[in-house]
């Protein structure tokens, strides 16, 4: 039998049992080296709050109901995110500006719809470090200065958003007034 016969043979071929041996792994003994972690703490060696044991030993069950539940869930995250957030009456309030401001211009339907865009943008990450607040709260009342850091990468995600959103609308109303005016 030659040798391409003998390698392409199906008796000759291991099974996947062979190959992979997953339940006869001992994953422990092999991963002995790595230092061991006590309960409560993290690998930096941080220890945990209380709540994070109790929130990691609880799977989350989505709670029971009809479809369009998700979408009033979704309505109070929206007023939940707005409540008591000074910078997000800030975001709304240059959202009307923006608003009145495209209807004195008259911008076209695409200029509507990348302000409108823009806007959701800035909307949407002030939404999501609402979100991290309230969430790296919940986890530790204490400074922390991961949890700072992380709280300062989010708040620096929603400057940027708002920054870009400022120079497109810019760009979009400094241009159409131009092309009103005649230049």
């Amino acid at each position: 039998m030659s040798m391409r016969a003998e390698i392409t043979s199906a008796s000759s071929l291991p099974s996947s049992h062979d190959l992979w041996p997953v339940a006869d792994w001992d994953v422990s003994a092999e991963f002995k080296f790595l230092p061991q972690v006590p309960r409560g703490w993290n690998s930096l060696g941080v220890k945990l709050p209380k709540a994070t044991s109790r929130i990691m030993n609880q799977p989350y069950q989505p709670p029971a109901g009809p479809w369009y539940r998700k979408y009033l869930n979704a309505a109070r995250g929206w007023r939940l995110g707005m409540a008591g957030q000074s910078s997000f009456l800030v975001h709304l309030v240059c959202t009307v500006l923006v608003g009145i401001t495209a209807i004195l211009l008259s911008v076209s339907l695409e200029q509507w719809c990348l302000l409108g865009l823009c806007v959701s943008c800035v909307l949407s990450a002030e939404l999501f470090n609402s979100a991290i607040e309230r969430l790296a709260h919940s986890i530790d009342d204490q400074y922390n200065d991961q949890i700072g850091a992380a709280l300062d990468i989010a708040a620096g995600a929603v400057l940027m958003t708002a920054i870009a959103a400022v120079a497109i609308g810019s760009s979009l109303f400094v241009s159409r007034w131009l092309e009103l005016s005649g230049n």
